[in-house]
């Protein structure tokens, strides 16, 4: 009996050392499947430092560059951050050798398909750097319809702002592209109300859909952002609507918007000159502008001096001589005169005393420009020492 039950024993711990046998195996590390095969573009962008001179070992050539080295060079934007949307070159090696990368000859529509296909990327940086990168044919509208679908799909205003570059071309002739960039009209983001205004600005766009013209009209006048309505505002002198002229002369008659008068008269300006073109004429646009620069007293910061700078108001081509038959209102001695104003009045601006005689240098004679000396050289404000100069070398340069 004892023989039997240390045999029954003997069999019962072989048991459990086969079991336990059996469990370690199970606990034994197995053999992982292998990940997914690097693309030689990853290859390469890994096989680098992350310095500046790291990220330049991607190209052999100081002159050209591969596809491959192209997209490895995208790739390693991957460890980059972002500071408020933008690369900042002494945290990101890539970003500080752009410049240099940009020399480097490969063929547009190569890169081209490479930024299409890495904005598809996880990695924000990535595509923002393809997106940046790309640079789309005008009548490539296959391309901007990709371009698009990533552009709908994308989390990242960053990227998206950069993404419109790609399908921009085609805004004014898709529909569902152009309600795309409407929908972005009220964004938080500034650069994107600056990309929707410079696209609804588009003469084409307004000609087509004149449904844009009221959002236009509100990022010209109301938005937060002076940068926004300077975009805008062009768009608003193509309108050639004078039922406009209202509300940009409220803006213009309230010193608080001081800093967008320069955009609202570049509007009026484009309503009553339209240069270069000359088809359009408005009295009442031009009223309002010479009211704005007649208005006294006259501050540090009104009238803004660039809404003094007219870059053409004499013309010797016929479109011109056709113009001025309709724009009876225009009389260049009017402008002069204002101009003249302007530069005496020690209660402008030092910055609008200037251009006002830099106009009168461009449109008028030295004899305008004479009549001006006595009153600016006896004038005794801060920082007129800088007009005086203006004039006397205005005055040389003239004779």
């Amino acid at each position: 009996m004892k023989k039997h039950i240390v045999l029954f024993i003997f069999a019962m711990l072989f048991l459990t050392a086969c079991a336990g046998s059996d469990k370690s195996a199970e606990n034994a590390v197995q053999p992982q499947p292998a990940g997914p095969k690097l693309s030689e573009a990853e290859q390469l962008a890994k096989s680098v430092q992350f310095t500046d001179e790291g990220i330049k070992k991607l190209f052999k050539s100081d002159s050209e560059m591969t596809p491959v080295e192209y997209e490895a060079y995208l790739l390693s934007y991957q460890r980059c951050q972002l500071e408020d949307g933008k690369f900042k070159s002494d945290k990101c090696p890539p970003q500080s050798i752009a410049y240099e990368v940009s020399k480097r000859q490969l063929d547009q529509e190569e890169k081209n398909k490479i930024s299409l296909k890495l904005l598809s990327s996880n990695y924000e940086t990535i595509r923002l750097a393809a997106a940046r990168g790309i640079q789309a044919h005008p009548n490539d509208t296959d391309f901007h319809k990709k371009v698009f679908e990533f552009a709908k799909k994308e989390k990242s205003i960053h990227v998206l702002t950069n993404m419109t570059q790609g399908f921009g071309f085609s805004i004014p002739k898709d529909e569902e592209m152009l309600t795309f960039i409407k929908d972005h009209v009220s964004d938080e983001n500034v650069r994107m109300r600056e990309i929707v205004a410079n696209y609804l600005a588009d003469s084409e766009v307004i000609g087509q859909h004149p449904e844009v013209i009221e959002p236009l009209m509100n990022l010209c006048t109301k938005d937060p952002s002076t940068s926004v309505s300077f975009y805008a505002c062009q768009g608003v002198g193509r309108i050639h609507d004078d039922s406009l002229i209202p509300a940009l002369e409220e803006v213009l008659n309230d010193p608080e918007q001081y800093a967008r008068h320069d955009h609202v008269t570049r509007a009026l300006v484009e309503m009553w000159l339209n240069f270069p073109r000359y088809e359009f004429t408005s009295k009442d646009a031009y009223t309002a502008y010479m009211n704005y620069l007649k208005k006294k007293p006259r501050t540090q910061s009104v009238p803004a001096a660039e809404s003094l700078r007219i870059n053409q108001l004499v013309d010797t081509g016929d479109d011109y001589k056709n113009w001025q038959k309709e724009a009876k209102y225009f009389k260049l001695k009017d402008m002069i005169s204002v101009y003249s104003d302007i530069a005496k009045d020690d209660n402008a601006s030092i910055s609008a005393r200037k251009v006002a005689i830099e106009m009168i240098a461009d449109w008028g004679s030295v004899k305008d420009l004479k009549a001006l000396s006595k009153s600016i050289n006896a004038s005794k404000v801060d920082g007129i020492e800088a007009v005086q100069e203006l004039l006397n070398e205005s005055i040389e340069n003239k004779k």
